[in-house]
């Protein structure tokens, strides 16, 4: 992070930019504290979450099918208070704060230069996405604020390449791959180029890959023994069976170990405020796009198409192996699928990606008729189109990506052609600071091409008007 002097001395040349950044992170309080508490929505994916964490030790089914870092992170806040609700919230206002100040670092480390330092920084800062995100119990959250640390960590490394600082940043990178699996992207992209261009020593490699085993190996140990199959990352199951079954719901039975009893859970229920986290008060899990119908002007409304009459996907995962009734049940779907209706989902996701609603943080905006979430999907839709226009114009006149444009292309088409789930838009939260950081490099490449342009004309001028004379 910048030093505090230099921070003063950046005060002095950009006072309207500083001045903006500060005024956007009183804002990003003020929406945690008062605009949307992080408990307001207590129920659904956010309760699970939560409940997630206090069974993190006790082998909980649901516990095991997620990543363990953000359940750890819940266990932490629940240790520190009886109340957690003061913990949490200064958590959420922390890692708010930290995540604009990581990613503006980075570019600052990658020789952007300060003012493309604080204009990225004031970009994330108010961005409508990244500031409600921490206003809910998700791990989205804690998943965006690692990557800009990581960020910041491969862009010291960059600039001193030495292997401590390597060490850290593949630390970073693993820590936030293990709050979302998504994040391995990014993660392999920078700890893989960079230790390619600025190390290439099979010791670091050596170092890092241990570092990585010994963070990943408790979580996939614990999973080997809750449901037979070593996940350090979690297992996404769930999603994958609705998206391949082509329906919007699912349901399974398990055998919870702590409880020694079978459980019924129909996915994503609303659980009861009482804490009980295994009574069901009743209901299906939807998901997020079942009612969302996009409109698009005089071309029409869409929305995505799902067979209502089809047989809900049931597991019983009842057998001490667990995860041999979901492994069977997938592979029967895949097998089903269609090319047709694959071709179909693979279009959907691809719209969803430009379109798609962030769940929960529009349901609850919707309700308060704000106004920010009105805006959001259109804003996220210009920038993207902005992006891939741009990407491709750089592409066709066979210019090389920089790396922060290659890791939001890459890492766009993932999500677009994944055959795993619907795209959603929290699902999306990963990209978008790296779309608009890619925004901010392509203007910057475009203002010194064209400067060096101008400054060859006014060479050529020049030497053409002293032959001259």
């Amino acid at each position: 992070m910048f030093r505090l002097h230099a921070a003063f001395n950046l005060y002095r040349r950009y006072p309207i930019l500083c001045s903006a950044i500060l005024l956007g992170l009183a804002v990003r309080i003020y929406m945690i504290v008062e605009v949307i508490r992080p408990f307001d929505k207590f129920f659904s994916d956010p309760y699970r979450h939560w409940q997630n964490g206090e069974f993190f030790f006790q082998r909980h089914f649901m516990s095991l099918l997620d990543p363990p870092l953000y359940q750890l992170f819940i266990l932490g806040l629940r240790a520190i208070s009886d109340s957690p609700m003061l913990p949490f919230t200064v958590a959420s206002v922390i890692l708010s704060l930290t995540m604009p100040l990581a990613f503006g670092a980075a570019v600052y480390r990658f020789a952007w230069g300060p003012r493309a330092a604080l204009f990225a920084t004031l970009c994330l800062t108010i961005f409508p996405s990244t500031m409600v995100n921490y206003s809910f119990i998700m791990p989205e959250s804690l998943m965006l604020t690692l990557i800009g640390l990581a960020l910041w960590a491969s862009a010291c490394f960059w600039a001193r390449p030495v292997l401590w600082r390597f060490l850290l940043a593949t630390t970073l990178w693993t820590l936030a791959t293990l709050t979302k699996q998504v994040a391995i992207i990014p993660a392999a992209i920078f700890t893989g180029i960079g230790w390619w261009l600025h190390l290439r020593n099979p010791k670091s490699l050596v170092a890092a890959m241990m570092l990585v085993t010994i963070l990943i190996i408790p979580n996939g140990l614990r999973t080997l023994d809750g449901f037979g199959r070593f996940a350090p990352l979690g297992k996404g199951w769930i999603p994958e069976i609705i998206f391949l079954s082509h329906t919007l719901r699912m349901e399974f039975v398990w055998f919870d170990k702590r409880l020694q009893k079978e459980n019924s859970a129909r996915l994503g229920l609303f659980y009861n405020g009482t804490g009980d986290y295994h009574t069901v008060l009743g209901g299906d899990f939807l998901n997020p796009e079942h009612n969302q119908v996009y409109d698009f002007g005089p071309l029409g409304t869409w929305r995505i198409s799902r067979d209502e009459g089809a047989k809900v996907p049931h597991v019983n995962a009842r057998a001490a192996n667990h995860g041999q009734e979901f492994d069977d049940l997938i592979k029967k779907l895949r097998t089903q699928r269609s090319w047709s209706l694959a071709t179909k989902q693979m279009a959907e996701n691809i719209l969803l990606y430009f379109v798609s609603e962030s769940w929960p943080e529009h349901e609850i905006l919707n309700k308060k008729q704000a106004p920010y979430n009105t805006q959001k999907s259109f804003l996220w839709t210009s920038l993207a189109l902005i992006f891939f226009i741009w990407t491709a114009r750089i592409l066709w006149q066979r210019r090389s990506l920089p790396i922060i444009p290659f890791t939001a292309f890459i890492l766009s088409i993932a999500l677009m052609v994944q055959p795993y789930a619907i795209l959603e838009g929290r699902y999306r939260k990963v990209v978008e600071p790296f779309v608009i950081l890619s925004l901010i490099c392509y203007y910057r490449m475009e203002r010194h091409r064209g400067h060096r342009r101008h400054c060859h004309y006014n060479t050529s001028h020049n030497n053409t008007t002293i032959s001259d004379g």
